[in-house]
């Protein structure tokens, strides 16, 4: 009589392979995600930077703007909150900051002068100060 298909040994061994596999790859491919999401989100402060610009040349100061609605009311542009939430603060006739927070302890910020800040987000690299 001959034996056919696996023992439960070796199904149990592929189980734990593919489970090993799974536990190491799923951290690394949520990180990517968040590294996409931050980029997307410097992507969208230049956005709000450049259209604050063009808001100050028509009103020789700079709004500021709570929500992503009010953003896309004040300044025209269309961005969309997904991981992180974005505002406009300290708007002035010489500055503002740009803010786009992940929750209470993890943002971005750039400023009028193109000054970036990050807190928290250790895995963010932000562009240089003075490159916008």
């Amino acid at each position: 009589m001959s034996k056919k298909g696996f023992s439960l040994a070796e199904i149990l061994i592929v189980v734990v392979v593919a489970s090993v596999l799974v536990a190491i790859s799923v951290p690394n491919f949520l990180r990517t995600i968040d590294k996409e999401n931050a980029r997307q989100a410097i992507t969208y402060l230049r956005l709000i930077r450049s259209a604050q610009k063009v808001y100050y040349s028509n009103h020789q100061t700079y709004v500021n703007c709570t929500s992503t609605a009010d953003i896309q009311t004040n300044l025209g542009i269309e961005i969309s909150d997904g991981d992180y939430k974005f505002s406009v603060t300290g708007a002035s006739s010489t500055t503002f900051t740009a803010q786009a927070k992940k929750d209470t302890s993890n943002y971005i910020q750039l400023t009028a002068a193109c000054e970036w800040t990050k807190v928290g987000l250790s895995y963010v690299s932000l562009p240089a100060n003075g490159t916008c």
